[in-house]
């Protein structure tokens, strides 16, 4: 159980972890390319295992809320994914890269980082569902829109694809929680743990392929992918308590929703429809999103916000 919950408050430390193994000897993860679709699929079945009816409750009693936070985060992250590239010149696989990340729904690691920050924690996990859910349809007309004419981009293929790997494992994990549920409860404990070493494992594979093309002036990647992050929990915080006059709570959650993304999801699309170092993006966002968020989170419980 302490092993379970240390695990899974330390994904960033353990996101790095198994980068640099995967840097240092990526052959094993390598070879493990053709499981990413699989292993992210296990981590939206485990999500859908520890839904409850007051998840979609929340979801009722804050539908403006929800479509808010959606409409940020399908606009703010695609539209400064290509703002941060052409400000740092990146390279048109970067740039992919980058589209891809802003392009994807919410990420997991969102629920827990809105625990940290004190803010609505169901309404956090009701915009991270709905998302998900939308993404099949969204992020394919997005990626397409924005990245279209710098490479050939299938989006029909992509949608399929990203059904597949969320319909699928979600549906089976609703029902799977509707009819074991007496079997599975106990069990249900160690889930989060084995979603956060997922994540890792799908990070770690990423750049194991990605690691021959490294180089040291990629740092370059860590200053635009810290801006993209930083930038997109200001804005969208300021928008939701400055403009909107949400309370301070919504406006957390909000934001945090709207920058933290599905890196696995932007790694699997970069390897399968794309240039497989464009995936970095995704490996380095995932890492820093989560020390970034953890940061800020920390210093405005300091302050008291």
């Amino acid at each position: 159980m302490y092993i379970a919950q240390l695990i899974t408050k330390n994904l960033s430390t353990g996101v790095i972890l198994f980068t640099l193994v995967a840097y240092f000897l990526p052959s094993f993860f390598a070879n493990c390319a053709f499981l990413t679709s699989y292993l992210l699929g296990f981590v939206m079945f485990a999500m859908a295992l520890n839904l409850k009816s007051q998840d979609f409750i929340a979801i009722a009693k804050k539908p403006l809320l929800v479509i808010l936070a959606l409409i940020l985060q399908y606009t703010i992250m695609p539209s400064l994914a290509l703002a941060i590239s052409y400000l740092y010149n990146l390279d048109s696989v970067f740039l992919i890269g980058m589209v891809l990340v802003g392009s994807c729904p919410g990420g997991t690691a969102s629920n827990v980082l809105t625990y940290l920050a004190k803010g609505d924690v169901a309404l956090s996990i009701s915009i991270t569902l709905i998302s998900t859910l939308l993404s099949p349809f969204i992020t394919p007309f997005l990626i397409k829109l924005l990245v279209g004419q710098i490479i050939y981009v299938d989006a029909y293929s992509m949608m399929i694809d990203i059904a597949k790997i969320i319909f699928l494992p979600i549906i089976l994990g609703i029902l799977c929680n509707k009819y074991f549920n007496k079997h599975i409860e106990s069990l249900k404990i160690y889930i989060p743990m084995l979603s956060s070493l997922t994540i890792m494992f799908i990070i770690a594979i990423v750049v194991s392929l990605s690691v021959k093309n490294l180089k040291i002036d990629n740092l370059i990647l860590i200053v635009a992918i810290s801006s993209y992050i930083i930038l997109a929990l200001a804005i969208s915080f300021i928008i939701c308590y400055l403009i909107f006059k949400l309370d301070i709570s919504y406006a957390k959650t909000i934001s945090i929703e709207t920058a933290v993304q599905n890196s696995g999801m932007a790694a699997i699309l970069a390897i399968n429809y794309f240039n497989p170092l464009s995936a970095i993006i995704a490996a380095l966002f995932s890492v820093l999103q989560n020390v970034i968020s953890s940061y800020i989170i920390s210093y405005a419980n300091k302050k008291k916000l």
